[in-house]
């Protein structure tokens, strides 16, 4: 059953097979290994939904490299507090990374937020000295210099 449905993936052609079955294969098939290897795989809860059916083996190793990138950025994002994050770290992180960061100090964050609205939630955490840095750069970025002179 194995090398059937091992072919019937490399076709694309649909399996209709029994889920215990397909749970014995399907790891094997697209070469992840047995049981004891599928449990060290996390899934991220923020990709629940497109997790539920791969449509092929290729999409599945996509997905868990997807997952795998997203836990190093949330490992990233979290190693120092907010007041300990300088100018230059808040300037390279993504939003991912800030939300990340924000969920870390228990500040509530919208998925629809901007990255300057992230910026602003974090703002009032950080160190005053570094705040200011922060600020004098989007008030430069933005051609607001009434606001460079005032900070």
């Amino acid at each position: 059953p194995g090398r059937s449905v091992a072919l019937a993936v490399k076709l694309g052609a649909p399996i209709y097979i029994p889920k215990e079955l397909f749970s014995e294969l399907a790891c094997k098939v697209i070469g992840l290994g047995g049981p004891e290897d599928r449990a060290s795989m996390k899934i991220s809860p923020s990709q629940a939904s497109s997790w539920r059916l791969p449509k092929t083996p290729t999409q599945f190793l996509e997905r868990a490299e997807k997952a795998r990138e997203e836990e190093e950025l949330r490992q990233q994002a979290q190693q120092k507090p907010i007041w300990q994050l300088k100018a230059s770290d808040i300037r390279d992180m993504s939003v991912e990374q800030l939300r990340y960061v924000l969920q870390a100090a228990a500040i509530p964050s919208r998925r629809s937020d901007t990255k300057e609205e992230l910026v602003a939630r974090i703002l009032p955490e950080m160190d005053e000295v570094e705040r200011r840095i922060v600020l004098v750069e989007a008030a430069v970025r933005n051609e607001e210099y009434t606001e460079v002179q005032s900070a």
